[in-house]
């Protein structure tokens, strides 16, 4: 499924989505550093939000009106990264979501930023922790 399928999915079963975007790390222990090396990552960001929320009359949303969805699709919540307490570089989130965190509030201050994880630095609107734990650890918590 796609990207535009899935606003489209959200939409038909009058959902909000929640748009995750890469936030420069791999289960494989590959991450990218914040800074310049990150910032490609941060503007793809970015114009997939345009694309969802922009109006025609932007770059992104001029294309999502030629995809055939001339309106905005409603978004509030964006989710930086995903499955981030693996990474074995203790920090390394800490930095890649304040680059993100930091553009994102700076053009949609509106949008709700959620981390995967606990950070330091910058407060996230939302925490989505991933708990993978046996059942009786969940019950007994």
């Amino acid at each position: 499924m796609g990207l535009l399928e899935f606003l489209y999915w959200c939409e038909d079963l009058h959902m909000e989505p929640v748009l995750a975007v890469y936030a420069g790390y791999s289960m494989r222990q590959v991450r990218v550093a914040p800074g310049p090396d990150l910032e490609p990552y941060v503007k793809e960001a970015l114009d997939e939000i345009e694309y969802v929320t922009g109006s025609a009359a932007t770059t992104w949303g001029a294309r999502r009106a030629k995809d055939g969805h001339p309106a905005p699709f409603k978004l509030q919540y964006v989710e930086v990264g995903n499955e981030d307490q693996f990474d074995r570089q203790v920090g390394s989130y800490d930095g890649r979501f304040a680059q993100f965190f930091d553009a994102i509030k700076a053009r949609y201050p509106q949008l709700q930023v959620i981390a995967t994880m606990k950070v330091n630095g910058r407060t996230p609107d939302v925490i989505d922790e991933h708990y993978y734990r046996n059942s009786e650890d969940l019950m007994a918590s």
